[in-house]
């Protein structure tokens, strides 16, 4: 019993004395393998290309997305070729985009909306007309395609023939006697008369006077007529 408490009181005292420096180097030991271990085994995964899991975060995006992945609600913004089907085009052709000069191409006196000087008449009038030279007997055309509206005699205007032309528009040939009927249909290049006189017009002889309306207003039927033309004097 007293050897017990001996050995005892000589444990205590080499502990106190040093051992215990040896335990608590022999923990530090057994904390540093530790740590080894774990580091050799870090190396052996990021040789073999394992990573540890990660979690991404979730992108926000404005596009609304069907359940088989398309989107659904983003324009397509790439540029393609439409291909459409050929489209015949209508037959409504202006009448005006047909017409042709009725005579010659000479003018005497153009369309005038301001007051010019009538040698005839001795006043000064406008001229919603134009003057085509020619001579007595020659060949008037009908312009472009249409109905003739009217044949008739005028005091001032002399043999007249009306031409209604579509799309609004109307032509008066004076000066020419009518070859042609009222509600005769007639194609452009048709001959509708012969020239003759015009009273009110006497100092430029034998000539067309050309008046062409839309909707019933003046319009220069030089702005209609298809083909050049040439400014002449009278006496040409």
């Amino acid at each position: 019993m007293n050897e017990n408490v001996r050995t005892e009181s000589r444990a205590t005292r080499i502990f106190r004395r040093g051992g215990g420096f040896y335990v608590v180097l022999a923990v530090c030991i057994a904390v540093i393998g530790g740590m080894a271990v774990l580091g050799v085994t870090g190396s052996l995964r990021a040789g073999s290309g394992e990573t540890a899991p990660t979690t991404a975060p979730t992108p926000t995006t404005t596009r609304s997305v069907a359940a088989a992945g398309r989107a659904t609600s983003v324009r397509d913004a790439r540029t393609t070729a439409a291909t459409a089907a050929p489209v015949e085009a209508a037959d409504d052709t202006p009448a005006s985009a047909l017409c042709i000069l009725p005579l010659s191409n000479a003018v005497v006196r153009g369309y005038s909306e301001k007051p010019v000087y009538w040698n005839t008449l001795d006043s000064w009038r406008v001229h919603l007309g134009v003057d085509f030279a020619g001579k007595s007997g020659d060949t008037v055309k009908a312009a472009s395609d249409g109905t003739v509206r009217e044949v008739l005699h005028d005091p001032l205007w002399g043999d007249c023939v009306t031409i209604d032309h579509g799309d609004g528009q109307t032509a008066t040939y004076c000066g020419v006697t009518a070859t042609c009927a009222a509600e005769t249909a007639v194609r452009a290049g048709d001959p509708i008369g012969t020239l003759s006189a015009i009273p009110c017009e006497q100092e430029y002889g034998a000539h067309l006077h050309l008046e062409w309306r839309v909707s019933g207003e003046a319009v220069d039927p030089l702005s209609v007529l298809q083909g050049e033309v040439r400014f002449v004097e009278a006496s040409e």
